[in-house]
């Protein structure tokens, strides 16, 4: 993948600092804060998946549960399922973008223990579609490893953790999509933050 180490989260969160008013800093609640720099981490925390981990994502029911916002979310092995389908249409121009030639590649099976170089390409390509998503999945049920779902954040903010979730994955939709989801008053202030604030910055 490209950059999404410690030095991009820090970027993100400087740039999140500027573009916050004078003014907004003196309505912005400790909540606020929380939800905004869980986000900033979280938004790009797929793209440190492990291999296992995928696959832990894509066989484990544990992540297919409800996500703040999405009740009706398509499980994960049908999102594989269906990102399989797509690449058997791939034409010659799609393999070229990926390669940089012609080459085609079989998407492996959820588990296979060993995979080739290209293989990790396109399976990095189904993370890049959903890692907005999967920083939803990580922000409210854990980090999914081979040994089980690793929680990042303190479970005594339940609440604010899956706020945080939501928040990261708005980076990937039009604010008015997650504004809608939320409702025109549980974005602009709820519970102790503004939702539709921190989507924007």
């Amino acid at each position: 993948y490209t950059d999404h180490g410690i030095d991009h989260v820090q970027s993100v969160l400087n740039t999140a600092q500027e573009i916050i008013s004078e003014k907004s800093w003196k309505i912005l609640t400790p909540e606020d804060i929380y939800v905004l720099t869980s986000s900033i981490l979280l938004h790009d925390c797929a793209m440190h998946l492990s291999k296992k981990g995928l696959w832990e994502l894509l066989k484990n029911d544990r992540y297919n549960g409800v996500l703040l916002g999405f009740d009706n979310e398509e499980e994960w092995e049908k999102k594989w399922e269906k990102y399989g389908s797509d690449v058997k249409k791939f034409d010659e121009s799609d393999w070229v973008s990926f390669f940089g030639e012609y080459i085609t590649v079989v998407l492996p099976q959820i588990g296979d223990a060993s995979l080739e170089d290209n293989q990790k390409i396109i399976i990095g390509d189904f993370v890049r579609k959903h890692h907005a998503c999967i920083a939803q999945v990580i922000a409210t049920y854990g980090m999914p490893t081979q040994e089980g779902a690793h929680e990042i954040f303190n479970s005594d903010f339940s609440y604010l953790n899956q706020l945080s979730g939501l928040v990261a994955r708005s980076h990937n939709h039009k604010l008015r999509e997650v504004v809608d989801i939320l409702g025109d008053h549980r974005a602009r202030d709820h519970r102790g933050t503004h939702p539709a604030y921190l989507m924007g910055v």
